[in-house]
Formats: C-alpha cells, structure tokens, sequence
C-alpha cells in the first residue's frame, strides 16, 4: 500500500482547494458574487469557445466554382423538364456567361415552358411572414430576333448570305456558295 508522508498530503490538500475556490465563481451570477465576503476569490474565468460549449467557425465559398457547378446542375434540370411527356422541342440549350438559354421551336407552348421551369427557380427563403420570396434564378422570356422571320418584302440580299468560311466573304454579285 501507498504511504505518502503527511506534509505532501497537506500540499496536495491546499492545492485543491485553492483551485476549487478558484473556480467556484464560475458557477454563479455577477449579482451574487457581489454579495460574497470579501476574502473569497470574485473573479470569474474567461472560458473559450470550447469550454463555452461552442465552436467558431469560418468557412470560406469557392463562388466561381459553385456557380459553375450550379449553372452545370441546372442545364441537367431544365434539358429533364423539357424531355418530360410531352416533349417540348428546344435547340441551343447551354450555360452562356452567368445565364442558362435555351431556344423554344414552337412558341405556342411558351406557357407549358413557364409551368415546366417554374420549380426550378429554387426559393431561397419562404415564411408565412415574408411577404414574398427570393429566388435563386430568375425566369425571363426574352424573343428571338431573327432576321428570316421579316416580312419579304423587307429582306435584303444581305439577309440570304451566309459565310462559307472565316475570312472569306461571298462575292456580291454571284451569291453564297457560288467562290
């Protein structure tokens, strides 16, 4: 068995007990610490978030990447919705910029589109004290501008031409096509 001589008994005794008094205003509210004689310790300790029982945290967003990723996500998403039955027909679906576009071929069904791509607007926030929601993507409809699609009698030659190859025009009076 242990035998401890009486004097390191004694230290180990003080030592406890300095620390417990130490830390007994911990435990109770400036107010009633104020009450207190004044010969016990007043002085409350300073705990750190982690004694606190809480953490900080910091996180840092890569926001290029995600709103690549994003972007990416939401070409998958509204090529499904477009695909469900029935089809809806689109060309040129693709991410251009800070934006998703698509071309509708029959402009007839624009508000099936509208219904179809609606939920993929994705509130951010939604209460029943908010008076409105904000959302992370904006539908917009904006009309193709075509120049095929002028009366015509308002087209020009130019309207016909095409370009047969980067940097070599067409000759004016023998039309596209033609060298």
């Amino acid at each position: 068995m242990l035998h401890f001589p009486r004097w390191q008994i004694i230290l180990i005794l003080a030592v406890v007990t300095a620390g417990f008094l130490a830390v007994i205003p911990n435990f109770f509210s400036k107010e009633m610490l104020a009450a207190w004689p004044t010969f016990l310790p007043k002085q409350q300790m300073v705990l750190g978030l982690d004694l606190q029982g809480g953490a900080y945290l910091l996180y840092e967003v890569d926001q290029a990447d995600y709103k690549d990723k994003r972007l990416r996500t939401l070409v998958g998403d509204v090529r499904k919705a477009m695909l469900e039955n029935p089809r809806i027909g689109y060309t040129g679906l693709g991410a251009q910029g800070d934006t998703v576009q698509l071309r509708i071929r029959d402009l007839d069904r624009m508000a099936d589109v509208k219904t179809r791509l609606d939920p993929l607007r994705n509130p951010l926030n939604q209460s029943l004290l908010s008076a409105g929601s904000v959302y992370e993507f904006d539908l917009r409809h904006r009309p193709a501008i075509h120049r095929g699609h002028r009366p015509a009698h308002q087209r020009t030659r130019h309207d016909r031409a095409f370009d047969p190859a980067p940097g070599r025009r067409p000759h004016p009076r023998r039309g596209p096509g033609s060298g």
